[in-house]
C-alpha cells in the first residue's frame, strides 16, 4: 500500500528508528515532528524501508509547509522498500510524522487517537526525505502513463527507467505485460483465460516482439533468484518464470503454470 501526504496535527513521540536526511537533522523533536528544507522545483523522495516479514508499516505524511504536488503512486523497488515522489512548489521548511496507519484508512476521530510507529520485536521501519534519483522520476512518468493508458508511452518509460536502473522487478513485470498487451490491441485478440487460446497467441507473436519479452522475464527470475525475500507470489519464483518463458516460446503450458494461471 503507497503512503499518503495529510494535514495533521502533531501528537506523537520520539522516533528513533527512523534516519532523515536533505538538510534535516537526523532524529525528531520531542514531539516526533521531523523537519526538512526544500526548494522550488526540486523533486524529492518520501523513501520508506521496512524489514523482511515486518507485519506492521509505518506511514510518513507531511503536516505543515508549503505546496507540494504528488507525482504517482509511489515507487514500489520491492515489496520493503518503496518511494513516492513529491515535487516541491514552495521553498521553505517542511515537517511531516510517522503513523502506525495511513490516513486514508482513518475517519478523523480516529485519526486524533491513533497510536505513534513502534516497530514489532525484531525489526525496524527507516524513513528518509532525499533528491529523487532520475530512474525514480522516469519510473512514476512510466506508472502515470500507464495509469492514463497510453501504454505505448509508458513501455518506453518503463524501458528506460531499467537502462537507468536494472535491480528493481516492477518495471520488467509491467514492460513484459505491456508488451503482450499492445499485440494483443494491435492484433485486435479477444482477451481469453484459456490456457491452449493463450498459446496461440504466443504463438502468433513475431519473433521481433517476443525476445523482448523473453528477456525481461529472465532478468527478472534472475533478479528474485539474487534475492529469495523478494519472492512474495507465486509468480515471482524463477521456476514458474521460467516455464512462463517455456510457454511463451512453445505454446504449451507447464503442470507448474497450469497450476498458478489456471488453478
Amino acid at each position: 500500500m503507497s503512503y499518503f501526504l495529510t494535514l495533521i496535527p502533531s501528537v506523537f513521540a520520539l522516533l528513533t528508528q527512523t534516519v532523515v536526511a536533505l538538510d534535516a537533522p537526523t532524529f525528531p523533536d520531542r514531539n516526533g515532528i521531523y523537519r526538512f528544507t526544500a526548494r522550488s522545483g526540486e523533486t524529492l523522495a518520501l523513501e520508506r524501508e521496512i524489514s523482511p516479514g515486518n507485519p506492521k508499516l509505518c506511514y510518513p505524511e507531511l503536516i505543515s509547509g508549503g505546496q507540494v504536488k504528488p507525482f504517482t503512486n509511489s515507487v514500489k523497488q520491492t515489496p520493503y522498500h518503496e518511494s513516492l515522489l513529491v515535487k516541491i512548489e514552495e521553498s521553505g521548511t517542511y515537517e511531516y510524522q510517522i503513523f502506525s496507519v495511513p490516513s486514508i484508512d482513518l475517519s478523523a476521530p480516529e485519526r486524533e487517537i491513533a497510536q505513534r510507529y513502534i516497530p514489532p520485536d525484531g525489526h525496524w521501519c527507516k524513513v528518509t526525505v532525499r533528491l529523487a534519483e532520475e530512474y525514480e522520476k522516469v519510473w512514476a512518468e512510466a506508472d502515470l502513463a500507464y495509469k492514463e493508458g497510453d501504454l505505448e508511452r509508458s513501455l518506453f518509460l518503463y524501458r528506460r527507467a531499467i537502462a537507468l536502473e536494472p535491480n528493481y522487478p516492477e518495471p520488467y513485470k509491467r514492460a513484459a505485460s505491456i508488451s503482450l498487451a499492445i499485440y494483443r490491441k494491435n492484433s485486435n485478440l479477444k482477451s481469453t483465460a484459456n490456457l491452449d487460446d493463450i498459446g496461440q497467441f504466443y504463438l502468433s507473436m513475431p519473433e521481433s516482439l517476443k525476445q523482448p519479452v523473453l528477456d525481461y522475464i529472465e532478468q527478472l527470475a534472475r533478479i528474485y533468484e539474487a534475492s529469495p525475500n523478494w519472492q512474495i507470489e507465486a509468480i515471482d519464483r524463477p521456476d514458474f518464470l521460467r516455464d512462463w518463458a517455456s510457454y511463451i516460446r512453445t505454446g504449451i503450458p507447464s503442470e507448474r503454470v497450469k497450476e498458478i494461471l489456471a488453478p
